[in-house]
């Protein structure tokens, strides 16, 4: 019986239609793929922050105590106490998370403590814990904002060992700014400062990073003339009261700003003068920004009365 090979035409067709299919499909795969990973992403930060609600009904000396207050942990320390597994992975790099990944500690309100997972901290040091390697814990947030010129104090730390004994006494501390070493956290330099924490016990070493970004997060002060003034050279009263039918000057302002730039104020309505004949208030919006970008501005207010 003869059988009937497929022509060249026909073998072609199917090879397109195979080409479209994968085509089609394996987007749809890899979206899919995706799409798990991020949900077991997701899952897996909840196992951690769930780690830590736990480290903390455990450690409540530990924990902040004032509203607003931080303390930060590492992966590590949850790791070491047995809150986590030592293997828990990152199921979309399929690598494990990095031991020196941060947990933030935050109280809110009187009762309520928030954990929060920095999620892309950490460097790759992914090697095994051991359950008595010393546990370090950084007072405040593991990335802080100063403003430029003004002071800053280290919130400092708290370091114990897996026996419960306080280790303080003996952590050391270096500062590196651009990767060269320095004796403290200048805030009259721009700049980002790193402040290593390491504590070694038994043969066995902690360490954790904390970030100090010094930048200007300040705008400029603003004050017009003729104004009383408070102890950061801002107005006290922004209220001027004018009598209908009278002409105003408005007044000039001036900036000072913590960069020591000359800062010029401009204002809205751009006008020297005011024809205060009808009743009402008028606004006067003076503004200022300087080299950093900080905007600032305040409002005189011009009410007419009889």
């Amino acid at each position: 019986m003869n059988k009937k090979a497929f022509t060249l035409v026909e073998l072609l067709a199917v090879i397109t239609l195979i080409g479209l299919m994968g085509i089609l499909v394996i987007p749809a795969v890899n979206k899919e793929i995706k799409s798990f990973k991020r949900s077991a992403y997701k899952d897996s930060i909840k196992s951690i922050t769930e780690a830590a609600r736990n480290w903390g009904s455990d450690n409540p000396l530990l924990l902040p105590v004032k509203d607003g207050e931080i303390v930060t942990i590492t992966l590590s320390t949850l790791k070491s106490s047995g809150y986590i597994s030592n293997s828990i992975k990152n199921p979309i790099t399929d690598r494990e998370f990095p031991n020196d990944m941060l947990i933030e500690v935050t109280k809110k309100g009187k009762r309520s403590i928030i954990y929060t997972v920095a999620e892309n901290t950490g460097t790759t040091d992914v090697t095994e814990i051991n359950e008595r390697s010393p546990r370090l814990i950084l007072k405040g947030s593991s990335t802080e904002y100063v403003n430029y010129k003004s002071s800053y104090v280290d919130p400092g730390y708290n370091s114990y060992s897996y026996a419960g004994t306080d280790l303080s006494n003996i952590v050391t501390k270096t500062i590196t700014k651009n990767g060269s070493s320095v004796s403290s956290v200048n805030t009259s330099q721009k700049g980002t400062y790193l402040i290593k924490y390491v504590v070694k016990y038994n043969n066995m070493t902690t360490t954790m990073t904390r970030t100090v970004i010094v930048s200007d997060l300040e705008g400029p002060v603003i004050a017009f003339d003729g104004c009383d003034k408070d102890g950061a050279g801002r107005c006290k009263n922004t209220t001027k009261y004018i009598d209908r039918g009278t002409i105003y000057t408005v007044p000039s302002a001036s900036a000072t700003d913590n960069s020591g730039e000359n800062i010029v104020v401009s204002h809205n309505p751009n006008v020297q003068t005011i024809e205060a004949n009808k009743k009402g208030t008028y606004k006067v919006v003076y503004s200022a920004s300087d080299s950093s970008g900080n905007k600032s501005n305040i409002i005189l207010m011009l009410v007419v009365e009889e």
